[in-house]
C-alpha cells in the first residue's frame, strides 16, 4: 500500500523526468552510482539501526547483541534491510507506514538492480510504488523528503506493529508495576494479618497457615519442611529452563509493640518489628503475578517462606534438608528486605558484600572475691573486665584495615550482688561484625590475644567464646547489576541507589548465596505520617504502598533471569 502524498511526487517526476533514449546505456554497462544514491542507502542505513532501537527499547534485544535477538541479521544494507522489510514490512502497518518502507527499503532494492544491471521487476513496482520511467536528481531528493515526513507519521504505527508482532513474553517489566498495584490489597490484607500474630523462632504454625490459605487455588508444587515452618512453593512456566529462587523469612522479634497501630501485635513479647510480615506479603503477591504469566516464561520458579532468620539459622536448616539440592535445583536468588529509613519505593543495593558476618562473643573471667575495702587481699575481675572493653577497641582501630569494616561490641557486663563484695567472676557479651572472612578470621584471633593478655597480666583466668554466626551477605556483581537494572526499569533510575558501603547487620539469606549467586536488595517503605523508627524498633511502621514494588520487583526479577540469565560482568 503506497501513501497517497509519495504517490504524488512520483507522478510529477515521471513528468519531469528526462527521455529514455537519454539514458539508454549498451547490455553489460554499469550504471554508475550517483551522490543520490549514496544518499538514499545512508538513510537505509539509518531505517536499520531504527528497527533496533526500537527493538532494544522493548526490552526485546540484548545490547551487547544488537539486533541479533529479533532478526539474526547481518545489519547491512545487503542483508539487514531485506529481511526488516520480511520481519515487520506486513499488511498490519498502515499507509503511511508503507509508504516510508517505499521511500527507503524497496527504493534500495530497485538501485541496486539497477547498478547490477538488473531493471526493477513489474512486483517491485507494485510493492514499493517505484515509478517505470528513471527520474533525475530532483526527483530522488523530493522523495526522500517525503519519506522522512512519512516516517515522522508513521513512526506511532509502525511502534504499534513491532508490538502487535512481538508475543506476550516481551511486555515492557513496567506493566509489572500496575498488576501489583491491583494485587496491593489483598497483600495489604495478608500482611496484616499476620502482624497481628507474629511468632517467634523455627515453629509458626499460624503464620504457615495464613501462608498456605493465601497460595490455595495457585498451580504450585508445596513442599513443608519437616523440621520447621517452611514452604517452598514452585511454579513452572510454559517449559524446562532456568530455576530461580525467591525467599521472604517469616518470624518475628521478641519486642512489645508500641506503634498504636490498629492491627499490632495481639501477642505480648511479639512484634514483627523487622518487616517479615511484609516480605511474605510482597512474595505471594508475586507469586500471584507469576502465575498469571506462565505462558511468559520457561523454566521454574522457587518461593521460599523461611522462619527462623531471627539468629535461629532457619535457611541453614532449609539447606540442610536439601533447598538447593532438589530438582529443579535453583540457578539464581533473589531476596527483598524493607527499610523504613529509606523513602518508600526506593531500591538499594551493591554488588560485593551487602551485609556483614555477626559472630558471637562471650567472655568469662574467674577472679578471687572479697571485701570490697580490701581489694588487695582479692583478685577483682570488674576492672579487668572494663580494660578489655577498651583494649578491644584499640584493637579494632589499631590492627585492622580501616577499609575493611569491623565492629567489635560489648554489649552486656554482669558482675557482682551488692556494694560491698568484690565478686569473684565477671561475664562479658558481645558481637562481632566483618565484611570480609579474612577480617572475620583476624579479628577472633585477636579477640583471643587481647582477652588471654590482659587476664594474664591481672592473674585473671579468661575464657574466650566464639560462635561463628551468619556470613558475610555478598551479592554476586552481574546479579546486583540485573537487580538494579530491572528495578530502574520498573520504576525509573531516580528510585535506585547504588549503595557505597555495606550495612553491618547480619542476614541469614547469605547462606543461600554461598550455594547460588544471587543478590539481595532493600526496598524503602519509609512512612510518611510519622518519624521512621529503624528496623528491630518496637515503634517500626511502614508505608504498605511501597508493597507494590517488592511484587513486581520479585515477578521482574524472575522472568529476567528466566530469559536472559546473569549479565557478564564488565
Amino acid at each position: 500500500m503506497v501513501g497517497a502524498e509519495g504517490a504524488g511526487v512520483r507522478e510529477q517526476a515521471a513528468k519531469n523526468a528526462p527521455s529514455a533514449s537519454r539514458n539508454a546505456r549498451a547490455p553489460g554497462v554499469r550504471r554508475p552510482v550517483t551522490l543520490a544514491h549514496h544518499k538514499a542507502l545512508h538513510a537505509l542505513g539509518l531505517f536499520c539501526v531504527l528497527l533496533d532501537a526500537l527493538d532494544l527499547r522493548r526490552g526485546r534485544s540484548d545490547p551487547a547483541k544488537g539486533c541479533e535477538r529479533l532478526y539474526e541479521p547481518r545489519c547491512t544494507l545487503e542483508h539487514g534491510l531485506d529481511r526488516a522489510v520480511r520481519e515487520v514490512a506486513h499488511p498490519a502497518i498502515d499507509a503511511q507506514g508503507a509508504g516510508f518502507l517505499s521511500g527507503g527499503v524497496a527504493k534500495r532494492n530497485a538501485l541496486h538492480a539497477a547498478s547490477h544491471d538488473q531493471a526493477p521487476t513489474d512486483q517491485d513496482r507494485l510493492l514499493h510504488g517505484l515509478s517505470r520511467s528513471p527520474r533525475d536528481g530532483a526527483a530522488e531528493r523530493s522523495e526522500a523528503m517525503v519519506g522522512r515526513e512519512s516516517f515522522a507519521a508513521c513512526a506511532p504505527a509502525l511502534s504499534g506493529s513491532l508490538e502487535r508482532r512481538r508475543g506476550p513474553m516481551d511486555r515492557p517489566l513496567s506493566t509489572l508495576l500496575n498488576d501489583a498495584q491491583k494485587l496491593l490489597p489483598e497483600a495489604v490484607a495478608l500482611r496484616r494479618r499476620i502482624h497481628r500474630a507474629p511468632e517467634l523462632g523455627l515453629e509458626l504454625p499460624t503464620t504457615r497457615a495464613a501462608l498456605l490459605e493465601s497460595l490455595e487455588g495457585l498451580p504450585l508444587d508445596l513442599e513443608l519442611s519437616p523440621k520447621t515452618s517452611g514452604v517452598v512453593a514452585t511454579l513452572r512456566g510454559s517449559g524446562p529452563g532456568r530455576t530461580i529462587l525467591l525467599r521472604a523469612d517469616m518470624d518475628a522479634l521478641p519486642l512489645e509493640e508500641d506503634t498504636g497501630l490498629e492491627f499490632a501485635s495481639e501477642r505480648t513479647g511479639a512484634m514483627h518489628a523487622c518487616g517479615h510480615d511484609a516480605h511474605v506479603a510482597m512474595l505471594v503477591g508475586a507469586g500471584r503475578l507469576l502465575a498469571s504469566r506462565r505462558d511468559e516464561f520457561t523454566g521454574s520458579v522457587k518461593l521460599l517462606f523461611q522462619p527462623g532468620e531471627e539468629g535461629f539459622g532457619g535457611a541453614r536448616i532449609l539447606i540442610d534438608e536439601g533447598l538447593l539440592a532438589r530438582e529443579p535445583r535453583p540457578e539464581g536468588a533473589f531476596a527483598i528486605h524493607v527499610d523504613p529509613t529509606l523513602p518508600a519505593g526506593c531500591v538499594a543495593t551493591r554488588p560485593g558484600p551487602l551485609m556483614a558476618s555477626g559472630d558471637l562473643l562471650s567472655i568469662d573471667l574467674l577472679g578471687k572475691g572479697g571485701h570490697a575495702s580490701m581489694p588487695h587481699h582479692a583478685v577483682d575481675p570488674i576492672p579487668v573486665a572494663c580494660e578489655i572493653v577498651l583494649a578491644l577497641q584499640s584493637l579494632v582501630t589499631r590492627r585492622v584495615d580501616a577499609f575493611d569494616p569491623v565492629v567489635v561490641s560489648i554489649s552486656r557486663i554482669q558482675a557482682g550482688t551488692t556494694a560491698n563484695v568484690i565478686p569473684a567472676s565477671a561475664h562479658l557479651l558481645g558481637t562481632i561484625r566483618t565484611v570480609s572472612e579474612q577480617a572475620r578470621r583476624a579479628v577472633h584471633e585477636g579477640v583471643r590475644r587481647v582477652v588471654g593478655g590482659i587476664a594474664s597480666a591481672h592473674q585473671v583466668e579468661a575464657k574466650v567464646h566464639l560462635v561463628d554466626g551468619y556470613p558475610v551477605t555478598v551479592n554476586h556483581d552481574g546479579f546486583a547489576r540485573l537487580a538494579q537494572a530491572v528495578a530502574s526499569e520498573l520504576s525509573g533510575s531516580e528510585s535506585v541507589i547504588d549503595m557505597k558501603t555495606p550495612v553491618m547487620g547480619a542476614e541469614d539469606f547469605s547462606y543461600i548465596l554461598r550455594g547460588v549467586p544471587g543478590a539481595m536488595v532493600f526496598l524503602g517503605v519509609r512512612p510518611s505520617d510519622r518519624e521512621p523508627a529503624p528496623l528491630h524498633s518496637n515503634r517500626m511502621v511502614l508505608d504498605e504502598r511501597a508493597l507494590a514494588t517488592g511484587i513486581a520487583l520479585h515477578a521482574a526479577m524472575a522472568l529476567r533471569f528466566l530469559r536472559s540469565g546473569i549479565p557478564p560482568i564488565p
